[in-house]
C-alpha cells in the first residue's frame, strides 16, 4: 500500500484575511481530516492529495467578516 501524503488538500496563494494580522498575506493552507492544519508562505504540492490554486482569491476566518459578531 503507497504512503498516503499528509494533507487532502493544498490550496495555494491564497489572500489570508485574518484579525490582528496586517496587512492581508498570501499564503498556501493545507488541510487534512477537514481542518485547516498548516498555513505556510508556500507548502509543496507533493505533500497533498488534491491540490486548488486560488490565484489570489480571498479567504477569512467568518467572524473576521464584517458584521460577524464577535467571539
Amino acid at each position: 500500500m503507497a504512503d498516503r501524503p499528509p494533507l487532502d488538500l493544498l490550496i495555494k496563494n491564497v489572500r489570508l484575511v485574518r484579525p490582528g494580522h496586517h496587512p492581508v498575506e498570501t499564503r498556501d493552507l493545507g488541510i487534512a481530516d477537514g481542518r485547516f492544519t498548516r498555513v505556510e508562505p508556500a507548502i509543496d504540492a507533493a505533500l497533498a492529495r488534491a491540490v486548488f490554486d486560488a490565484r489570489g482569491r480571498y479567504i477569512a476566518r467568518p467572524d473576521s467578516a464584517p458584521g460577524a459578531p464577535s467571539p
